[in-house]
């Protein structure tokens, strides 16, 4: 009953937004009602279009975006450089305010401090999440330890990162491989002694999935007073050789990725490998990942991929054991 409460306070709120008239505890922070009004009248101008006056991603532009704008009522964020489904901290959420997110229509926003402060504000609004969580702490890059490698040491590095994609963290099972059938034989081969024998027919292609971002929300509340979900947003994993990668940026991309492995993408299906693995096959496979995106809408880039699905590929089988029947 506490939770249903909450909801229906904040949809209650949703229909008179501003003025505020009392400070509010948010994200363990107080924002006066004057920051709050202040907040509204910016979100009005800048982010209703997209992401709704209720802040729910359905804005009167949504409908001819993809991906859709983030429904901030969950307060369930892909790049918040958090493990999910922890809130991130202002930080996180003014670097993607201030930067934008690559191929998407969240564009950069140029706003003073006190503007960008306001602004969370009143989207901490919208979630009820944001008075009763604890905030998370930012994850931060340990020290590239590849950085003043040459480039043929680099290679190498890739090429761990290669396998560590197709082999260990099996990136491939929902973004595409990008590697032969018989080079695939060849990473297996090498760490479990017997090599892959069966190749799925989507394996050059990125897999739907279903996230835990919704769409459209039940019409009633569920049993334990929770609103519930009737349509999940479904979404395609990057393809690297051909798809933006929407939080990493030009010359920051090997730590971005690194940053985005560590933490994962809330929502998404993609797990944090912080912990999981160890720093430096991360950093290997965030040079791997670089290595594909620098060949992203190139001849090299065209090239890989017309050879992954070149029939000669396609048909490859593995060596028959000896003796097997």
């Amino acid at each position: 009953m506490v939770r249903r409460a909450w909801w229906l306070l904040v949809l209650l709120a949703a229909c008179e937004r501003a003025p505020f008239t009392a400070p509010q505890q948010l994200g363990g922070r107080s924002y006066s009602a004057a920051q709050l009004n202040h907040g509204f009248h910016l979100y009005q101008k800048g982010c209703r279009a997209c992401h709704g006056e209720r802040g729910d991603g359905h804005g009167l532009s949504a409908p001819g975006l993809w991906p859709p704008p983030r429904d901030l009522t969950q307060a369930l964020y892909k790049f918040g450089r958090v493990p999910a489904p922890e809130l991130p901290p202002d930080v996180e959420l003014g670097r993607i305010l201030r930067g934008g997110l690559e191929g998407t229509g969240m564009l950069p926003w140029t706003l003073a401090d006190d503007e960008l402060a306001d602004l969370l504000g009143y989207v901490k609004t919208f979630s009820p999440r944001w008075r009763t969580e604890p905030v998370g702490a930012s994850t931060t890059a340990p020290a590239d330890p590849y950085a003043q490698l040459s480039a043929t040491a680099r290679s190498k590095i890739i090429e761990r990162g290669e396998t560590l994609y197709h082999a260990t963290a099996l990136c491939s099972t929902c973004h595409p491989s990008y590697v032969t059938r018989a080079r695939l034989y060849e990473i297996t081969k090498t760490l479990n002694g017997t090599g892959v024998s069966a190749y799925s027919t989507e394996m050059y292609s990125s897999r739907i999935k279903e996230t835990e971002h919704c769409w459209r929300w039940s019409a009633t509340a569920g049993a334990d007073g929770e609103r519930s979900c009737a349509e999940p947003l479904r979404a395609v994993p990057p393809d690297f050789l051909h798809d933006h990668t929407r939080a990493v940026r030009q010359g920051q991309r090997v730590v971005d990725l690194y940053l985005t492995l560590a933490t994962g993408i809330g929502g998404a299906g993609m797990p944090p490998w912080k912990g999981v693995l160890p720093d430096e096959d991360l950093w290997a496979m965030a040079y791997y990942v670089g290595s594909l995106i620098e060949q992203r809408d190139t001849p090299a880039g065209d090239e890989l991929g017309l050879r992954l699905r070149a029939r000669d590929n396609l048909d490859w089988q593995p060596p028959a054991v000896p003796g097997a029947p």
